[in-house]
């Protein structure tokens, strides 16, 4: 009989577990992690164990005497070998008076995963399971749920569903970089409450000077921040001294917000961007001004050891005043590589990881943008990296490359460009840059400095996008923005302000709020606890 174990970010094998998480359900389908962390709501997180071996694991949602089961995956090492219907019978036992119910993908003769849907339906029924006559459509795709103990009519479905609507409109939590100089406040932890329409700063740290781009490893205990300056930068490492399931309550005797612990130069002048590997190994710093990608070894723990590695990018672009040089805006790890953007040179390169020496190498690998257009963020749509989303500063344009498919399979992926499609509205005249994007909910988000506004697009199946609505922020410069279920917070750096929009999913449009907050010069918006 296997173990079962509530699963917490102190769990042993916690980053096992995520990565199982992420492996299993691709990214448009996953709930974000603080919520099945929550240990006072309606998720169960559960991780199953062999002895000392993790198996698998399974998210469940209670509401009434409906329990859902919402993720069930198996280490990939171990399928085939009952421990898949090992953890439905610990399901079982875990609810012995609730009616489980479980979604599934409908056959589909015309669908490429027709054998999968047929064998999952069949192995949920060998577990008791039944068709409840319930379907639905999500994103193209039918559903249908399972039910084992009992029956469930559509009414007890849907209202089901809608009491989650009520409970999940709570709050939510976030730091905020800027460029605050020393004694000001410079990174701060805010409160959204969407219940309320509230938005409040909840502490202030004023040890960082300019932390204008701030990311949080997987475990939400450490907080990295650039120094955005010249002709050196560096990278700050912050203790978080307030845990994510309740930040409204320090740690310890202090009311502090952060610890400092270290700080190491960056290796070049004005780092803008941090990024960190899959491994949680190597922290990755764009040096914008300066025109190098570093990198920054991690120990066990988190903590800043050196600059391992140092590209320096070469050349320059159409643009004599923006373009006069290499300017290293951003990197993420997606698939097999490393992508990052060179806004100076209309390129993005892929970098291969070399964990051994925490070095990287160039892959050979381009994304070539028009001239001019100034390569900035990136965005991935799917696992696999199909599509990759390429927001582009100086022409307020997204480009989109779709991957190429190769006949074989073992040849490294090619991407071909699909779209080039304008952020600004039609007749928009006037100075912009484009800021951030986003992908959310089968909508993709960019912001605009000048037109002061953030453009919807709704995916299509091929990754191309068709715009949506675009919509004023409210405050004067948007640079970065974040999404928490159906709202959009938006860091408005010349007009000290945060304002927050609505997107509203049905009508497809985003729509004014009247939630705001003053804040100085905030320049990046960082989610406490982020899986989206």
């Amino acid at each position: 009989m296997l173990t079962s174990i509530q699963v917490t970010k102190e769990s042993e094998k916690f980053p096992e577990i995520v990565r199982l998480y992420r492996a299993a359900f691709p990214r448009e389908e996953r709930v974000a992690l603080e919520l099945l962390l929550e240990t006072d709501g309606p998720y169960d997180f559960i991780a199953c164990y062999d002895g000392e071996m993790l198996c698998g694991f399974y998210s469940t949602l209670t509401m009434g005497d409906i329990t859902h089961v919402l993720f069930l995956a198996v280490e990939e090492t171990l399928r085939g070998n009952g421990y898949g219907s090992q953890i439905l019978d610990a399901i079982r036992r875990a609810y012995p008076d609730k009616r489980l119910i479980l979604d599934v993908e409908m056959p589909d003769p015309e669908a490429e995963n027709q054998e999968q849907r047929t064998k999952r339906i069949a192995f949920y029924e060998r577990n008791g399971y039944r068709k409840s006559g319930i379907s639905y459509d999500w994103r193209g795709v039918m559903y249908e749920i399972l039910i084992l103990n009992g029956k469930i009519t559509e009414e007890e479905f849907w209202a089901f569903w809608d009491q989650l609507d009520e409970i999940q409109q709570a709050n939510y939590y976030f730091y905020t970089g800027s460029y605050a100089e020393k004694g000001e406040p410079g990174i701060c932890l805010w409160k959204l409450s969407t219940r309320s329409e509230r938005l409040s700063m909840i502490k202030a740290d004023t040890q960082a000077i300019r932390p204008s781009w701030i990311t949080l490893n997987e475990r939400g205990d450490t907080l990295y921040a650039v120094r955005e300056e010249t002709p050196e930068g560096g990278v700050y490492e912050l203790k978080t001294l307030r845990p994510s399931e309740n930040p409204e309550q320090p740690t310890g005797n202090g009311t502090a917000l952060l610890r400092l612990i270290r700080e190491l130069p960056s290796g070049g002048a004005d780092p803008c961007h941090l990024s960190i590997d899959g491994r949680e190994q190597l922290l990755m710093v764009a040096n914008y001004s300066s025109g190098s990608l570093g990198v920054i070894s991690l120990d066990e723990q988190g903590h800043l050891q050196e600059l391992s590695d140092l590209l320096q990018h070469t050349g320059m672009g159409a643009d004599p005043e923006r373009q006069e040089g290499p300017h290293v805006h951003f990197s993420e790890e997606a698939g097999e590589w490393l992508w990052c953007t060179d806004l100076g040179l209309d390129q993005v390169t892929a970098y291969v990881i070399d964990y051994e020496t925490g070095t990287l190498t160039d892959s050979g690998e381009r994304l070539q943008l028009p001239a001019g257009y100034g390569p900035r963020h990136l965005a991935f749509w799917h696992e696999d990296i199909e599509v990759i989303y390429v927001l582009c500063e100086l022409a307020s344009r997204v480009v989109v490359f779709a991957e190429k498919k190769a006949e074989d399979k073992r040849s490294k992926p090619e991407y071909v460009m699909l779209q080039d499609i304008s952020t600004l509205p039609t007749g928009f005249s006037g100075a912009n840059t484009a800021s951030a994007i986003r992908l959310y909910g089968g909508f993709l988000f960019a912001g605009n400095r000048g037109d002061d506004s953030i453009a919807m697009y709704e995916i299509a199946e091929d990754g191309s996008l068709r715009l949506c609505s675009i919509e004023k922020t409210g405050g004067k410069t948007p640079r970065d923005f974040q999404i928490f279920s159906d709202f959009l917070v938006v860091a408005n750096q010349d007009s000290d302000s945060l304002t927050v929009l609505h997107i509203n999913r049905e009508k497809k449009r985003l729509e004014k709020t009247a939630i705001r907050a003053d804040a100085v010069r905030p320049t990046c918006i960082c989610k406490l606890w982020e899986d989206m």
